[in-house]
C-alpha cells in the first residue's frame, strides 16, 4: 500500500481537510484532483504519464471516479499520451493497448449499460471488471421515451438493464460455440457465475424494461 497512490477525481473544489477521506487515519493518503482547476489537471497529468508513461518500474495508481468524471479524465490523459491516436476522451477510449489492469464497478445495480461499457472502454486486453453491490438494490432508474428513440429495439440491446443484470443475461445466454458452456465475454468482463450469486435459476425470465421511471444519477458536470 505505500507504493499505490489514491487519487479521486471530481468536478470541483475538494473537501475541507477535516473531510476528507484519510482525515482519520494514518494509513491511506489520498489526493484530490478538481479538473477543472490547473492543480487538478496537472495532478492527472503528472500521474498519467507516471503510471502510463513508461512500462519500466510504472507506478500503480487507484483512481476514484463516477461515469462522468472518468470521461473527463479521459480527455486530459488522450492530451497527455502520444501513443493515444487523438486528444479527446473518445481517443482514450478507442486506445487498442488500454490503460488500466482492473476496473473496479462499486454500487453495481445502480450502473446503466453505457456506463459499463465507458468504464470497461480503459481496460487493456487481459484487464478485468470486478462489480460489487446488492444484486437485489433497485436498480438505476431513468424516464426514456423509447418510442421517438431512433436507436436499435430495446429488446435487442438490453439497455434497459443494470450492469449486474446485463452481465447475468450474457452468462445465461452466451455460450461457447454453442455448447451450453458459460463462456467469458470480452472488455474485461469474465467469467460471471452470477447463477449461483443470486440463487436464479436458467429458466429464470429476464427482467422487463422500465420505462417510467424516475433520475437517479451521481455527479452532475
Amino acid at each position: 500500500m505505500s507504493d499505490l497512490q489514491l487519487v479521486r477525481v471530481l468536478p470541483a473544489t475538494p473537501p475541507s481537510e477535516e473531510d476528507q477521506a484519510d482525515a482519520t487515519t494514518d494509513y491511506v493518503e489520498v489526493s484530490y484532483a478538481n479538473y477543472h482547476s490547473t492543480d487538478g489537471k496537472e495532478l492527472i497529468t503528472n500521474l498519467t504519464s507516471e503510471v502510463c508513461g513508461s512500462t519500466d518500474n510504472a507506478e500503480q495508481c487507484l483512481l476514484f471516479t463516477t461515469p462522468s468524471t472518468l470521461y473527463r479524465t479521459l480527455g486530459i490523459i488522450a492530451e497527455t499520451l502520444s501513443s493515444i491516436d487523438g486528444d479527446t476522451a473518445p481517443a482514450a477510449m478507442r486506445h487498442a493497448e488500454g490503460l488500466a489492469d482492473v476496473v473496479c464497478v462499486d454500487e453495481a445495480s445502480m450502473l446503466d449499460i453505457p456506463q459499463l461499457l465507458l468504464a470497461g472502454s480503459v481496460l487493456k486486453p487481459e484487464g478485468q471488471t470486478l462489480l460489487v453491490g446488492d444484486h437485489r438494490q433497485l436498480p438505476t432508474v431513468t424516464e426514456t421515451d423509447w418510442d421517438e428513440t431512433l436507436r436499435e429495439p430495446l429488446i435487442d440491446t438490453k439497455a434497459y438493464l443494470s450492469a449486474l443484470e446485463y452481465v447475468y443475461w450474457i452468462n445465461q445466454t452466451v455460450s461457447a460455440d454453442d455448447t451450453g458452456e458459460t463462456m467469458s465475454t470480452d472488455g474485461g468482463i469474465h467469467q460471471a457465475q452470477l447463477s449461483e450469486f443470486d440463487g436464479s435459476s436458467d429458466s429464470e425470465p429476464e427482467p422487463e424494461p422500465r420505462t417510467k421511471q424516475a433520475t437517479n444519477r451521481g455527479d452532475q458536470q
